[in-house]
């Protein structure tokens, strides 16, 4: 049997062009996914930058609260006030952040009783410091 040196090179050709084929297919799948999971990893961090937002507006509320209990000021009190519409506003977004995901609604159902309960805690607290109205004379 005789090497025809030109059909080798043929052949040779032909098996890098299918290798060459084959690795840029592999290469384009690679990529592909890594740009989907680098999309999930930054879905991720804006749900836990979300919660950290959230946990620092409650962490305000309770500071605000407590202004307002030491000093009486209607500026704190419209603060803690405005706090409670923003951990709110924090709690949505993330609700809407993981919509597609049961088990993290779950999740926040049980954060948002946390939250409301926390809240009705420091709100009891800030009732016991709003001026009483005086009742009106027994008798004549």
């Amino acid at each position: 049997m005789r090497y025809n040196p030109e059909r080798l090179m043929r052949i040779g050709f032909v098996v890098v062009v299918a290798i060459l084929l084959f690795m840029t297919a592999v290469a384009f799948q690679a990529t592909a996914r890594l740009t989907e999971l680098s999309g999930w990893v930054s879905h991720t961090q804006e749900v836990r930058a979300e919660l950290a937002r959230t946990l620092c507006g409650v962490t305000e509320a309770e500071a605000a609260q407590r202004l307002y209990l030491l000093l009486g000021r209607k500026r704190d009190l419209d603060d803690y006030q405005e706090v409670c519409v923003r951990i709110a506003a924090h709690v949505d977004h993330v609700a809407d952040l993981t919509s597609d995901n049961p088990r993290q609604q779950n999740r926040i159902a049980k954060l948002r009783v946390d939250i409301r309960q926390a809240l009705d805690d420091l709100e009891r607290a800030i009732s016991l410091r709003q001026p009483k109205t005086s009742l009106p004379p027994l008798g004549r």
